[in-house]
């Protein structure tokens, strides 16, 4: 399972990438977040570092991509400009902007909020 975020991620595509992953993570499907482009921006970098997580860009994959994998979109639609189509099949997309009708995504949330209990028991 892949979750990509729109090229040169921010700090809400990554944020929204990692809690994707954490759910994911609590039912037991590992997956990995990718994204095409680099992170230079300082404040997005230091994100990355300090939460530890781990982003694999996109070219990277090519050789290991397949059609069979499974992609989530996050804070971005195919067909707009900010990202790159890679192989596999595109699950669900998960994102605020407007939908970008020339290109219909299999789900479309805008906004998406989900309720997380993070306290200790």
């Amino acid at each position: 399972m892949y979750i990509q975020t729109h090229n040169y991620p921010d700090p809400d595509a990554i944020a929204s990438a990692l809690g994707i992953q954490e759910l994911l993570k609590h039912h037991g499907i590992s997956s990995t977040i990718c994204y095409k482009g680099k992170i230079d921006r300082y404040s997005t970098d230091k994100l990355r570092e300090l939460m530890e997580i781990e982003l694999l860009n996109v070219e990277d994959l090519s050789t290991i991509l397949t059609d069979e994998d499974e992609v989530i979109l996050v804070d971005a639609q195919k067909g707009n400009s900010n990202i790159v189509d890679i192989t596999g099949d595109e699950i669900i997309c998960i994102d605020h902007h407007p939908e970008n009708e020339k290109f219909p995504s299999p789900s479309v949330a805008v906004p998406i909020v989900v309720p997380l209990n993070i306290r200790e028991t």
